[in-house]
């Protein structure tokens, strides 16, 4: 839970004029006190053209570790960095790199991308023709496009601004796309397979680009995108570039390009990417797709209330930047109301801080991330940015590598500024990724994040699909003036999208912030191009921004730019539109939840196919979309509670044209008893969203409909020593349908927990989970960031479990330098049951016996069971008898795991051993 904290201005002051003290002390220095800075001591670099994270990398004791915890991407020994090439010898540079071995070599410009090991780091800060080897600048998500829904990955779900946009009278006229090429980048589009063929285009008109096929399933965010752009231009043909660098976005467009792709959206920026004033690598790049014909949608950040900018301020002369006019030196994250918000352990905090100097900055500043310490009453430092600025030809005026950037306890957070040296008439901004949240001093202008400054780039804001109002976090213009100033800026963003669509990545109304408005406007131009093939991109752009609704003032502004997004008369079409189908009924007017019932409707001229959506409203808000060939289907509404069913439907043509909808039907549909799932009920002892040892585990749910008709699925969650939770699937799952929920801890929000978790349906059903551990970037084990070890869990129904007087067994089990065992156990009954558990040597010597109690729906787990209850840690064979002596609904399982550990890490690999009667 995020509680909101209030601080006296006092209070915070006080703390700051007394000195920062360090939370944990970095590998590469010791513990100091931060204090004012009058005179400085000079900062020491070893390598004058390595950056101080990867100048700490190189003279870290375990360099391993302190990769994982800086956020380095790592590939066995070796880091990804970027290597600038004097203009003029990126030619030599890059003999140089090849001749080193640096791999996977990528370039954009002069600046190359590759896993350099130390040695071929310490080479390149030698070069002759090397300016700077750095850690790239990595796009990092904020904490809400890794948090989704319950939802099941099947099925259709719709954005609500096609009407809005005019998108349908174009899908009417049959224009959907066809033989347009359509591009999306963006950080990953995790759960894609099971949504080529339905929301998604089908694998033939769904192609990824190859140098990133690594990182899809780093997020849904991406997912969520190509959703919008599928539902606007469903016959495109769609590329998907997954990416993690600028380096990465130049090489995605250039393949892009290649392929034919005229339209490309992206919902990504960072701050550093560029000075904001619609220069750099990445505005190059995106200008130039502009100027071969191509057209660019980009969102224009989510930063209005998480990003701050002015002047270099420091009245008290103690070295710390002030951030109002009252002496305010962190700048912390709050609640909307001031107070300073308690943000969870284990959360991703990162930042980025740029001034005007983007040609050999002088003025050396350093940011911190900072957190409330209540026993101490003062902030002290969690992570810092510290690289050198001396004027040196290839430095950046750029602060964002943090050596710790990850919340290590629930407590409020902030930032700080440290002026170190050099002239100090600069300007400065900086943003945040905690950006539902506002800063305490929140500067909304300027808030706009490259590449979406570009003047090729049609920047999009956000307006909520239901209300047309602004979204209060939608950035703000207008883009820097030239190297960085805070004035004589351009008038940006270009025009606003839509937010708060459903999409299947993150559920109903829950597809939001201008990344979700950018592929609207991907999608419009797209839509455009099926209609006018001879246009330009720039064509295109006047076509959108002539035909946008004007929002706010009168005029381009930099709110909405010139208006919401909405697409003319489309032009005359061949495809002749199908009829209406009419006479829609159901076989039953009311049904209890789970029963089948008949929607039927007479045949439509022209129709190829039907889509018939179904919602709970009659604004059909949510709905979901089900192609039908033809004139019937049966159905079945899963649901708790009592509510109304809507049913519609409409006729669909082969070339693209759709009809209007039919007649409205309405089912009233009560509840069955039993939550939502009726009579077949599966039990899966454990299912995660927790911390692991050098890694962090997540499960997901496979849900297979083995019955004669489709079917909602029920979950409850028991998270251990909390109340249960429970939610239905986003929509039916149909007969052999198969439903796949991606971490379902994560989608009840209740990250970092394990427990119980209870699956219901009317129908009949095959249950499997897998819980796997993804590894971070810089991970001990040398493994790529995102590796993955799994261990597969079935579920169970009550007839499988064990009862009061009943005993199962645990075989194949060991302790010793490479393996270790841990044995867990759980209620799925009604009352408490009490377990005995025994643990026997391979000669069947006893060698303890332990006794659990549970409650209904709890698990227990005992980790490293033979050291910790049988003192054994060499012990080559084993065994366990599980006996039941009162109570019923229980099961046992051991998990035998990898032991070999680096850097004091584990690889947790787990075996499930499941009991025996």
């Amino acid at each position: 839970m995020v509680r909101g904290r209030r601080f006296g201005l006092a209070s915070l002051f006080f703390a700051l004029l007394s000195g920062f003290v360090e939370a944990e002390v970095p590998l590469y220095e010791a513990k100091a006190r931060l204090g004012p800075v009058a005179s400085p001591p000079v900062k020491k670099a070893r390598w004058d053209k390595l950056d101080r994270t990867l100048e700490a990398w190189l003279e870290a004791e375990d360099a391993r570790r302190f990769a994982q915890q800086a956020g380095l991407h790592t590939e066995g020994e070796a880091v990804q960095v970027y290597v600038v090439a004097v203009p003029g010898a990126e030619k030599t540079v890059q003999s140089f790199l090849v001749e080193q071995g640096c791999k996977k070599l990528s370039r954009a410009e002069n600046t190359f991308q590759c896993f350099a090991n130390a040695t071929l780091l310490r080479a390149a800060a030698q070069h002759q023709d090397v300016l700077a080897v750095r850690v790239p600048s990595y796009y990092r998500p904020a904490p809400w496009e890794t948090r989704t829904g319950v939802r099941a990955l099947m099925g259709s779900m719709t954005t609500e601004a096609l009407n809005a946009m005019n998108a349908t009278m174009w899908h009417s006229a049959g224009f959907q796309g066809q033989g347009v090429k359509v591009g999306v980048i963006d950080a990953g589009f995790t759960g894609y397979e099971s949504l080529v063929g339905s929301d998604l285009p089908p694998s033939d008109r769904f192609i990824i680009w190859p140098n990133g096929s690594a990182n899809m399933a780093n997020s849904e965010h991406g997912t969520m995108c190509a959703e919008i752009v599928a539902d606007i231009v469903p016959q495109a043909t769609m590329y998907v570039a997954a990416i993690a660098t600028e380096v990465d976005i130049v090489n995605a467009i250039q393949w892009m390009q290649s392929q034919g792709v005229r339209v490309i959206t992206m919902s990504l920026g960072w701050l550093s990417w560029g000075p904001g004033d619609g220069t750099g690598t990445l505005a190059t790049a995106v200008n130039n797709f502009v100027s071969s014909g191509g057209f660019w949608a980009n969102s224009a950040g989510n930063s209005r209330l998480a990003h701050w900018q002015g002047n270099l301020v420091d009245s008290n002369g103690n070295g710390f930047l002030e951030f109002d006019g009252a002496g305010l030196e962190v700048n912390y994250i709050t609640d909307g109301a001031g107070n300073c918000v308690n943000i969870p352990a284990q959360t991703s905090i990162s930042a980025s801080l740029v001034w005007n100097q983007w040609n050999a900055p002088q003025t050396d500043l350093d940011f911190y991330i900072v957190k409330w310490d209540a026993a101490g009453s003062q902030w002290v430092v969690l992570g810092k940015s510290e690289d050198t600025q001396n004027g040196q030809v290839g430095q950046r005026p750029v602060e964002e590598n943090f050596d710790v950037a990850t919340t290590n306890e629930e407590t409020c957070y902030g930032f700080a500024i440290k002026y170190y040296s050099g002239p100090t008439n600069v300007q400065l901004e900086f943003f945040n990724r905690f950006d539902g949240n506002p800063l305490k001093a929140y500067v909304g202008d300027g808030s706009l994040t490259p590449p979406a400054d570009a003047s090729g780039a049609v920047a999009t804001a956000a307006v909520h699909v239901a209300t047309m109002n602004l979204e209060p976090y939608s950035s703000r213009g207008p883009t820097n003036g030239p190297g960085g100033a805070l004035t004589g800026g351009s008038v940006k963003p270009d025009l606003s999208g839509y937010a708060q669509v459903s999409c299947n990545a993150y559920g109903a109304n829950q597809c939001s912030g201008t990344s979700a408005a950018s592929p609207h406007v991907g999608g419009a131009a797209a839509l455009v191009l099926s209609g006018y093939p001879s246009y330009t991109g720039s064509q295109i752009r006047t076509y959108l921004e002539m035909n946008a609704e004007d929002m706010g003032p009168g005029g381009k502004d930099n709110d909405y730019g010139l208006g919401r997004l909405r697409l003319g008369t489309p032009p005359a079409s061949t495809c002749t539109t199908p009829g209406t189908p009419s006479g829609l009924a159901s076989s039953k007017s009311s049904v209890l939840s789970g029963e089948t019932f008949t929607l039927s409707w007479a045949a439509a001229s022209l129709a190829d196919s039907y889509e018939l959506q179904f919602a709970n409203n009659s604004g059909f808000s949510g709905a979901q979309s089900y192609d039908i060939a033809g004139t019937s289907t049966g159905f079945q509404v899963t649901t708790t509670s009592a509510m109304t069913a809507y049913f519609r439907v409409r006729a669909k043509r082969t070339c693209g044209a759709t009809g209007n909808w039919s007649n409205t039907v309405q089912v009233s549909v009560s509840p069955s008893g039993g939550g939502g799932g009726g009579s077949n009920v599966y039990w899966i002892p454990v299912v995660a969203n927790a911390p692991g040892q050098g890694s962090y585990f997540y499960s997901d749910v496979m849900v297979l409909n083995v019955g004669t008709a489709s079917s909602a699925v029920a979950f409850t969650y028991y998270p251990a020593g909390q109340t249960a939770v429970g939610a239905n699937s986003a929509s039916p799952i149909p007969a052999g349908g198969q439903g796949i929920f991606r971490d379902i801890v994560g989608q009840f929000n209740k990250v970092g927990t394990k427990g119980v978790l209870k699956v219901e349906a009317p129908q009949p059903l095959k249950v499997f989970s897998r819980t796997y551990n993804k590894l971070a970037a810089g991970n001990s084990l040398g493994l790529t960031a995102g590796t993955t070890f799994g261990q597969g869990m079935e579920a169970y129904s009550l007839a499988d479990t064990l009862s009061a007087g009943q005993s199962a067994y645990l075989v194949g089990l060991t302790q010793n330098a490479f393996y270790r065992t841990n044995i867990a156990v759980a209620n799925f009954g009604t009352a408490v049951a009490s377990v005995t558990v025994t643990l026997y040597s391979g000669s069947g010597a006893q060698l303890a016996t332990y006794n659990v109690n549970l409650n209904p729906g709890e698990l227990k787990q005992e980790d490293q069971v033979f050291v910790s209850k049988a003192g054994q840690s060499n012990l080559e064979s084993g065994w366990a008898k599980v006996t039941v002596t009162s109570g019923s609904g229980v099961v046992a399982y051991a998990s035998v795991l990898d032991n070999v550990a680096t850097g004091g890490q584990k690889p947790s690999d787990p075996t499930t051993i499941p009991f025996k009667r």
